[in-house]
């Protein structure tokens, strides 16, 4: 985990508790983030795990943005292999991620900060074995989060190729011809 946003979540659930009746269909929602993809909140830094990149200015994306106005509560910021692509998770600055289960394995790249808070039961994933979950629950549990990594697939090539790091993922080949 890079960062916990305990006082921001906090923050938000009183928010949430303060309105007359539930709005959005993920009300209450406690999720965490990939720390490269920024997040809702002032003064919001993202790193991609690049140590040049460090205190760079970054806000919400639009993934998140919808997913807050469903009612979500950020709760973690988790890690991420630099460049975010990479068998393991292992970067300069938040070193490796280590496998909750064995400590000699990581707990996969790209999204091994999240699938190790899963693993330590960190997630609001671990309890959907709970019988008291309606399965209406569940299914739009697992078809946010289905669209949610679609989605986060898609604004990933796009910030790439539309953002002031573009260069640090060419696309095209610029070499002189």
């Amino acid at each position: 985990m890079t960062e916990l946003l305990w006082d921001e979540a906090i923050k938000r659930a009183k928010s949430l508790d303060a309105l007359e009746k539930p709005e959005g269909s993920l009300f209450g929602l406690p999720i965490s983030t990939k720390e490269h993809h920024g997040t809702k909140g002032d003064n919001v830094t993202s790193n991609a795990s690049y140590v040049a990149w460090i205190g760079s200015k970054h806000g919400s994306i639009q993934l998140y943005d919808i997913l807050w106005d469903a009612g979500c509560v950020y709760f973690a910021r988790t890690t991420q292999p630099q460049s975010i692509m990479h068998l393991e998770t292992s970067s300069n600055i938040y070193g490796r991620t280590i496998n909750p289960y064995n400590r000699n394995l990581t707990p996969g790249g790209s999204s091994g900060g999240e699938s190790a808070l899963i693993g330590i039961r960190g997630s609001i994933l671990v309890n959907l074995h709970n019988r008291r979950v309606k399965f209406a629950d569940l299914t739009r549990v697992l078809a946010a989060t289905l669209v949610a990594a679609f989605v986060v697939l898609l604004l990933t090539v796009v910030y790439t190729v539309s953002s002031r790091h573009a260069n640090a993922f060419p696309l095209v080949d610029k070499r002189p011809t």
